[in-house]
C-alpha cells in the first residue's frame, strides 16, 4: 500500500469511542466480514514536528509510548507515517510516499 499526504491530516483524532465501522483515523483500514473486524490500519499523521496530540504518529510525539488515543480494537496493528517534516502544506507531499 502506498499513499500520499495532502494538507492537514489528523492521525487518530476521530478515535475516542469509535468502532471499526466508523471514522476513527485519517488513512486506510483493512477489515473483514460484515462487522468490520479490524486487521490493519495505515494512518497519516500531520507532520513529524508539530506535536498536536492525536494529529501525530506515536513515534513523532513527545511521548512515543503514549497510545491512549489509539482505539483498543486497533491495538498495535497499525502503521503511521507523515509526508511532511515540519508543519503541513496545502499540497500533495509527492517527495515522501507514505507506508513505503
Amino acid at each position: 500500500v502506498r499513499g500520499y499526504q495532502f494538507g492537514k491530516t489528523r492521525g487518530f483524532l476521530f478515535s475516542p469511542g469509535r468502532s471499526s465501522s466508523e471514522l476513527y483515523a485519517d488513512g486506510m483500514s483493512i477489515t473483514y466480514g460484515n462487522s468490520y473486524n479490524h486487521l490493519w490500519t495505515y494512518v497519516i499523521g500531520l507532520s513529524e514536528t508539530l506535536y498536536t496530540a492525536r494529529y501525530e504518529c506515536p513515534r513523532d510525539r513527545s511521548n512515543p509510548n503514549d497510545r491512549s488515543y489509539v482505539p483498543s480494537f486497533v491495538g498495535e496493528h497499525f502503521y503511521c507515517e507523515t509526508g511532511f517534516v515540519t508543519g503541513y502544506q496545502r499540497r500533495v507531499a509527492w517527495e515522501d510516499p507514505l507506508w513505503d
